[in-house]
């Protein structure tokens, strides 16, 4: 270490070309390192997909759904098998052990799925695999109108045109379709005429389907030529179509003739609202790995791009885009490091009355900042709000160490000696081990963090990762660097530190603390005694907390949620969200809102969800600066309440339900915090509303108070129109259950048979009934033709006569979980009652099961061995230091005293006990033994000179306390720009630290003195 600080100390231009290549490489590295608002928390996820279109959603639960769970059971790896049924898909998420390689685990279950498929009902898509986080938000919006306002072009252009640019982007994930109109040819058979022809609906289909299809036949040759020979059939016009004559059983059988071909708009599966409009939409996502920042200024040159390029037919708009807030987040927060480094140069200004002095000790933050930022772009990580926290965290810290080196070279000098390599190369080895001691504490308290399990890790590594590097490149800058720069820059003429010192002798700090000092080492009995109320008393603060272990972030943007009555119609819900944007738009409140409904096929993120319905509509409204969010929400209640009493965009229908909230954090949702307080209920299908109604009855009777409201999902019902088949009277005629079922579909659904091209549009071919209003009555005088098994007799019926249809209410989503039918019950307590739920949930954890989804609860075990281990391996760490068992006691005392005077502060400024307060306490662990270490090396250097013990750690601890006094200042004003800052989790970890701080600083000052005197005092007694 000695021959180190030497080196160092005589080559100045070394220390010189160093600082420049470590200031040289963060001007590179922020060139290029990725901007973001959080670290990127990829989840070892995997969805399978499979649909049966017309299959309700019980059969699809019967038939696909436990089939497919079964088989992925015993898939390697797994932790959770989650399950929806809708009517037509199956959706099942496979939840991974984390670390879970997802290209080998796709591959497992690849493998699972094609041992099973042949098993599954015919007619059943291949189920797709798809790896990725599910729940995630759209990266960015663009929202397209046609300006001859013809949405079915809208749509083309944006599917075949827009999406194809989109893509290409580098960083670009998948680019989902929202709205717009799908035309397509549709063949309207009249039933009658059909069945006049001797075909029911589905056998149409099977005689149509070969005709209007190219079908190769074969290659031929002409001379050295080889041609392809091709069975042309595909029709190139709706009346080439019509006109299209088919081989019947007996006679030629023309379109025209039974039904009518017109093209139409087909059902819309999604819907998406701007501007007071349906337009289409393109939600982009952003591929893992991907710079945000640079994936939107890529989305917005390629949409300026093709504005210019569609200019006189489309109308382009990015009406969302996530870097924005990214951005805004970042720059508060490098806001923040800035003014508190700026408030920290100006302590050490003011305390050390020196600018080259202050200059030396400042000069530690940006280096330290520098080395951080490095140091984040070689390991691979983000500049984000927790790897900038920890830089803003580190800068109160990196010159604490430079301010006590510069405080000894001062006082040397103002003795009179002058600097010189042997000199300072002592003074700075004189305190290395103490400042080595304290930086070691530093790291061991945040370098368990790096390690933490789950997502968890991922979300605060780079906050350890920062604030570690950022704290061992203060000390080594101490050490090693300032030394070398001090003598370097020395002035040669005498100084006028001397003449400072004595301006402001009876002004200085050591001064002031000098009657307190002595009067606490007069009465420590009583002094002890007042700590120990304090420290009571403010752990009961503490332990008041609510505690919330995740804060979500204030963001300016409102969620309105509008649910309409189940098998509400498409064009009704579009309608009538269309009238609910313009009451949205008489508020001023919004920069902008737009609204979406339903899903694509290929959008699985939302069908994943429980609670989604296709008969809703959700508005994302984002508001102007400076607008009162509560008071909007309020504003919103009222004008929405009127309106919806009033609603008249729904015939038959006066149920339309509405909600307004904050949406749900992203972190939130990712940690499984969003579930907190759901429970869930396992059971068989037919018993488990009753066991969800008795637990529900159980909780209202046992939480009274505390509970608001309990919200049962999925609970969402349809209407259906069930066939019974009358079996005996079908088995006489011969006709088979998927019979009628086909003649039901096609006259009802239709069914797509083919393609055809019209102005280079692509458009499907629906062969469906000629009445868009299917009724009870109309399928019961449905007409089929049957004929007899082994004759060539037919013989004409009505559906009717075949069996009895039914209305009834059916179960529109059914949910499992591990391979049991389960319910969700979603507790809303009563407003700050939070604390008093949870507290009855964790006592009745036998009685009530949480969906345990929250990682706090899956890594609970993890977590509090690590908080062990951390104050294992700081109490041995100091052992070793010190060679002494008793001595790390001691000075630990100030950990617990410095977490009370968090829970004090916590409870003046009103914040709750979360993620962010708890890793501040944490924190503390580190911080408050410094002070305590700083003192007992004082005390030892000097009762090694012969002093007494009383008066070696009086003297000790005003010579230090200038040291501490700068040091504790520093931190305090480092973390003060935090308090302001944007990140929820920020506030709450600087609030923590701040009062830990403070409390534990005053120990160290008046308390640690006492305790010292007597073990210094014990010692020499048993020595001699």
């Amino acid at each position: 270490m000695k021959s180190l600080i030497d080196f160092f100390i005589r080559r100045p231009i070394t220390v010189l070309m160093i600082l420049a290549a470590i200031f040289m490489g963060c001007v590179l590295s922020l060139l290029s390192i990725p901007l973001d608002l959080l670290p990127e928390i990829l989840l070892p996820q995997i969805t399978i997909e499979t649909s049966f279109p017309g299959m309700n959603a019980n059969d699809i639960r019967s038939s696909v759904t436990i089939p497919l769970e079964d088989a992925m059971s015993s898939v390697k790896g797994l932790e959770r098998i989650k399950s929806i049924s809708r009517d037509g898909v199956s959706l099942i998420n496979l939840d991974f052990r984390w670390g879970t390689d997802l290209s080998n685990a796709a591959a497992l279950v690849r493998e699972s799925i094609d041992l099973v498929y042949p098993g599954l009902p015919q007619g059943i898509t291949k189920p797709l695999v798809i790896s990725g986080n599910i729940g995630e938000e759209p990266h960015a919006v663009v929202a397209i109108r046609s300006r001859t306002g013809d949405n079915s072009f809208a749509r083309n252009m944006a599917e075949y045109e827009m999406k194809a640019r989109l893509r290409r982007i580098d960083g670009t994930g998948q680019v989902i379709l929202l709205g717009g109109l799908t035309e397509e040819t549709r063949i309207r058979l009249n039933p009658e005429r059909l069945v006049s022809r001797g075909y029911n609906g589905d056998e149409f289909v099977s005689l149509i389907a070969p005709e209007i299809m190219d079908i190769p036949a074969g290659n031929t040759r002409e001379g050295s030529r080889e041609l392809t020979i091709v069975s042309q059939g595909r029709p190139e016009s709706v009346e080439e179509l019509a006109s299209l004559i088919l081989p019947g059983a007996g006679n030629p059988l023309a379109i025209r003739d039974i039904g009518i071909v017109e093209k139409e708009y087909a059902v819309q599966n999604s819907s998406f609202i701007f501007q007071n409009e349906e337009q289409t939409a393109l939600e982009i996502y952003r591929r893992p790995g991907a710079d945000p920042v640079k994936l939107s200024r890529d989305i917005k040159r390629v949409i300026q791009e093709s504005s210019f390029d569609f200019e006189r037919d489309l109308e382009l708009a990015l009406v969302y885009d996530s870097s924005d807030l990214i951005i805004r987040g970042i720059r508060n927060l490098v806001f923040s490091l800035l003014i508190g480094a700026s408030a920290i140069a100006l302590i050490l200004l003011f305390f050390l009355r020196n600018i080259k002095t202050s200059l030396f000790a400042a000069l530690a933050l940006p280096i330290a900042a520098a080395a951080a930022v490095i140091v984040l772009k070689l390991s691979g990580c983000s500049l984000n709000s927790m790897s900038l926290a920890g830089i803003a965290m580190g800068i109160g810290l990196v010159s604490d160490i430079s301010v006590i080196v510069l405080d000894l070279f001062n006082r040397s000098i103002s003795h009179g000696e002058k600097p010189c390599a042997r000199m300072l190369g002592q003074l700075t080895l004189s305190v290395s081990s103490s400042s080595f001691a304290g930086t070691v504490t530093t790291i061991i308290v945040f370098l368990p963090v790096i390690f933490f399990p789950g997502p968890l890790g991922v979300l605060f590594g780079d906050l350890a990762v920062s604030l570690i590097v950022s704290v061992v490149c203060g000390w080594i800058y101490s050490q090693f660097f300032l030394p070398a720069l001090f003598l370097f820059f020395h002035n040669k003429k005498p100084d006028n530190i001397l003449k400072v010192n004595k301006t402001y002798k009876y002004k200085s700090p050591e001064n002031f603390l000098r009657p307190f000092l002595l009067a606490a080492m007069r009465r420590p009995a009583l002094l002890g005694i007042g700590a120990l109320i304090f420290g009571i008393t403010s752990l009961f603060f503490l332990l008041y907390r609510p505690i919330q272990f995740f804060i979500p972030e204030n963001t300016n943007e409102i969620q309105i949620v509008l649910d309409f009555p189940p098998g509400t119609s498409t064009e009704a819900v579009i309608d009538s969200g269309l009238s609910y944007s313009k009451e949205l738009s008489a508020i001023d409140d919004f920069i902008l809102f737009f609204g979406r409904m339903g899903a694509e096929d290929e959008d699985i993120n939302p069908r994943t969800d429980p609670d989604y319905r296709k008969e809703r509509i959700i508005f994302r409204c984002f508001l102007r600066n400076g607008i009162n969010k509560n008071e909007t929400i309020n504003k919103l209640y009222n004008t929405l309440s009127e309106y919806t009493v009033n609603a008249t965009g729904i015939s038959d229908y006066s149920d339309i339900r509405f909600s307004i909230s904050s949406p749900l954090d992203k972190t939130s949702k990712i940690l499984g915090l969003s579930s907190a307080f759901t429970l869930i209920v396992k059971g068989d299908k037919e018993n488990i509303e009753q066991r969800a109604e008795a637990v529900s009855t159980a909780l209202r009777t046992s939480l009274g108070t505390i509970l608001n409201t309990i919200n049962v999902k999925p609970s969402e019902t349809r209407p259906e129109l069930r066939f019974i088949p009358d079996r005996e009277v079908n088995s006489f005629l011969g006709v088979t259950a998927d019979k009628i079922a086909g003649a039901i579909y096609t006259a009802t659904e239709g069914i797509i048979s083919g393609s055809m091209e019209i102005n280079g549009r692509p458009l499907d071919i629906r062969i469906i009934g000629d009445n868009p209003f299917v009724s009870q009555n109309y399928l019961e005088s449905l007409p089929l033709v049957l004929q007899t098994t082994g004759q060539r007799q037919t013989r004409h019926v009505i559906l009717g006569s075949l069996g009895q249809i039914e209305r009834r209410e059916t179960k529109a989503i059914l949910a499992r979980q591990d391979r049991a039918d389960v319910l969700y019950l979603d507790i809303q307590p009563s407003p700050g009652k939070e604390k008093e739920l949870n507290n009855f949930l964790s006592r009745n954890i036998n009685d009530f099961t949480r969906i345990d989804d929250s990682v706090f609860f899956r890594y609970r075990s993890v977590l509090f061995i690590t908080l062990i281990l951390v104050v294992l391996l700081l109490y041995l760490t100091m052992a070793a230091q010190f060679e002494s068992f008793k001595l790390p006691l001691i000075i630990m005392l100030s950990i617990p005293f410095g977490i009370t005077g968090s829970g004090l502060l916590l409870f003046i400024t009103g914040i709750t006990l979360d993620l962010g307060s708890i890793l501040g306490l944490i924190v503390l662990f580190g911080l408050s033994v410094n002070n305590g270490i700083i003192i007992y090396e004082a005390g030892i250097e000097n009762l090694n000179k012969g002093l007494t013990p009383a008066l070696a750690v009086y003297k000790g601890t005003l010579d230090r306390f200038r040291a501490m006094l700068i040091t504790t200042l520093t931190t305090i004003f480092g973390l003060l720009p935090l308090l302001f800052s944007s990140g929820a989790s920020q506030r709450s970890m600087a609030v923590a630290m701040l009062g830990g701080l403070l409390a534990s600083t005053a120990l160290s000052v008046f308390i640690m003195p006492s305790i010292l005197i007597f073990l210094f005092r014990h010692r020499q007694v048993n020595h001699e």
